[in-house]
């Protein structure tokens, strides 16, 4: 009876290091699958974010580009105002020297 006895401790403690052994392994599964997870997780966040960035960039390279656009735009009309002046002055010098020297 003793022999027995001893024979289903040794099985039952046998057992129950085997369900330890397994409790254990689907732990560590478990952790590295909560493990991947976040660093899949934290990759995603991190590509949204270089996304966002990106985009960003964009958009202000997109307003600097409208800008200079706008001061090209206003230059050439600076340019253009000035030019009409300076052929206004031009034509009223022609006039002015039409006119006879004795009437100065």
């Amino acid at each position: 009876m003793a022999l027995i006895s001893w024979t289903l401790w040794i099985a039952d403690v046998g057992r129950d290091e085997k369900g330890e052994e397994e409790e254990e392994e689907e732990e560590e599964e478990e952790e590295e699958e909560e493990e991947e997870e976040e660093e899949e997780e934290e990759e995603e966040e991190e590509e949204e974010e270089e996304e966002e960035e990106e985009e960003e960039e964009e958009e202000e390279e997109e307003e600097e580009e409208e800008e200079e656009e706008e001061e090209e735009e206003e230059e050439e009309e600076e340019e253009e105002e000035e030019e009409e002046e300076e052929e206004e002055e031009c034509r009223g010098l022609e006039k002015w020297e039409r006119v006879p020297s004795f009437l100065f």
